[in-house]
């Protein structure tokens, strides 16, 4: 089910409102909604790994890539955010979050560890 999740960005308050369920975006436009979404990394992976698997299988590995950015590709982001230092803007948020299996506070300690490390 689609629903909207806020977070926030700790350090520089910066707000995010992302979606949670199924990616429809993914699914038919490939790899560019993580180009979009200022995702770079993951979206020079998938988009290499997936025409190189697209020209060897001639497109069937290709449509089980677009399957699987649909079904995963939003809680990825999502993860990716938490990583990043993001938190969930209010309890309902939160709340959105623990259905969907992501504990922040394991991120967010992830992120701690990292910043207090890179000012000692």
């Amino acid at each position: 089910m689609r629903q909207y999740v806020q977070l926030v960005q700790q350090d520089t308050g910066e707000r995010v409102t992302t979606i949670t369920g199924f990616s429809w975006t993914s699914l038919f436009w490939d790899a560019w909604p993580m180009l979009f979404r200022g995702d770079y990394a993951m979206f020079f992976g998938f988009f290499i790994l997936g025409n190189i698997a697209s020209l060897i299988t001639l497109g069937a590995a290709g449509t089980l890539l677009h399957i699987y950015l649909g079904s995963q590709y939003n809680t990825m982001h999502i993860k990716q955010l938490l990583k990043k230092g993001y938190v969930p803007i209010n309890e309902e948020t939160n709340q959105k979050l623990e259905r969907l299996g992501l504990d922040y506070n394991q991120y967010h300690a992830d992120y701690m560890a990292k910043y207090s490390q890179r000012y000692r």
